[in-house]
C-alpha cells in the first residue's frame, strides 16, 4: 500500500493521475474520492431513501499505471449511518470516473455534491501487468458520469 508521500511523488511524476485533485482529500495512506452524481431508481437526486440501492460517480478522474491498482473503501462517516458498499479492486491501467454502489441500510439520509465518499488506497503490483485494464476488458475504460 502507498503513502501520502509515495502517492504525491507518483502524482508529480505523472505516474498516476487524478484530475480534480483536492490536497484535503488526501489521507495518510490513500484519497478521498468526492460525489459528483447520484443515481436512485434511474433517478439523479442527492436524496437517498431507506433501502435503497444508489449509483453515485466521482468528480475526480483516476488514471492508473501498468504498475498500480487501487481499492475503494466506504468511509466510515457513512458506515455508521447504515451505508454499505460494494467496493472493489481498480484495475491497473484504468482511467476514468470512478462509479461506487452504495446500500442504505440506515435512514433517509441527503448525499451532497462535493462531499467525500469513499478512500481509494494504492498498491503498487510486483511486477507491470502485461496488459492493462485497457487491453483485458477495457469495458468501462474512460468512463465519465454514471454508467450502468
Amino acid at each position: 500500500m502507498l503513502s501520502d508521500r509515495e502517492i504525491l511523488e507518483n502524482l508529480k511524476n505523472g505516474n498516476l493521475k487524478i484530475e480534480n485533485f483536492c490536497d484535503e482529500c488526501m489521507t495518510p495512506n490513500g484519497y478521498d474520492v468526492r460525489i459528483d452524481e447520484c443515481l436512485v431508481d434511474d433517478i439523479k437526486t442527492f436524496n437517498i431513501a431507506k433501502n435503497k440501492f444508489f449509483i453515485i460517480s466521482t468528480i475526480e478522474v483516476l488514471e492508473f499505471p501498468k504498475n498500480m491498482a487501487g481499492q475503494i473503501w466506504l468511509r466510515t462517516t457513512y458506515a455508521r449511518k447504515g451505508i454499505m458498499i460494494s467496493g472493489g479492486l481498480i484495475d491497473a491501467g484504468f482511467r476514468g470516473n470512478l462509479n461506487i454502489f452504495l446500500y442504505n441500510a440506515g435512514d433517509e439520509i441527503l448525499m451532497r455534491k462535493n462531499e467525500r465518499i469513499a478512500q481509494v488506497v494504492f498498491f503498487k503490483l510486483e511486477k507491470e501487468a502485461e496488459k492493462d485494464y485497457s487491453k483485458r476488458s477495457g469495458h468501462y475504460q474512460n468512463q465519465t458520469g454514471i454508467i450502468k
